[in-house]
Formats: C-alpha cells, sequence, structure tokens
C-alpha cells in the first residue's frame, strides 16, 4: 500500500456493500501505511472518481449530492468547516 501511495498510484476503497467489510478495510488501509485522512479520500473522493461520479459526489461541494446518514447534524455547515 505504502510503494503504490509513493509510486503516486490512486488508491480508493470499495467493498461489495457490506459495512462490516468496508471497516476492515479501512483498518487495513491504516495498518499497511496510508494515514486515516489518506483512507478518507479513497472512500470517498478517489471512489467517486473510479466509478466516473465525481461530478455529483465524493466531495463536499455546493451542488453535490450528500448523504445525510453520513454527515448528519453537519450537512448544513460550510466546507470551510472540514
Amino acid at each position: 500500500m505504502r510503494a503504490a501511495r509513493d509510486a503516486g498510484v490512486k488508491i480508493a476503497l470499495g467493498s461489495e456493500g457490506t459495512p462490516a467489510l468496508t471497516s476492515v478495510e479501512v483498518t487495513w488501509m491504516v495498518h499497511h501505511g496510508l494515514s486515516p485522512k489518506e483512507v478518507l479520500v479513497a472512500a470517498t473522493k478517489t471512489a467517486a472518481e473510479a466509478l466516473d461520479i465525481d461530478k455529483w459526489v465524493g466531495t463536499v461541494e455546493q451542488g453535490k449530492r450528500h448523504h445525510q446518514g453520513c454527515l448528519g447534524s453537519y450537512a448544513s455547515v460550510s466546507t470551510g468547516k472540514f
């Protein structure tokens, strides 16, 4: 994982939709050298880019969709605070 990151490979996090597997993958990615911030980007921005849906999701920006369950009460907070 470290070697791929250091070589400039974009790393995306994905699963078959099972939240339990995603949490295992997050732990594995940190264990193998990614920072928590890098894992968050892999699970959001880079994953959306890999699926070619980054025009609509993947980052917190005006005009993009969000999942209320993920953002909770922060859904209306300015992106400058993230």
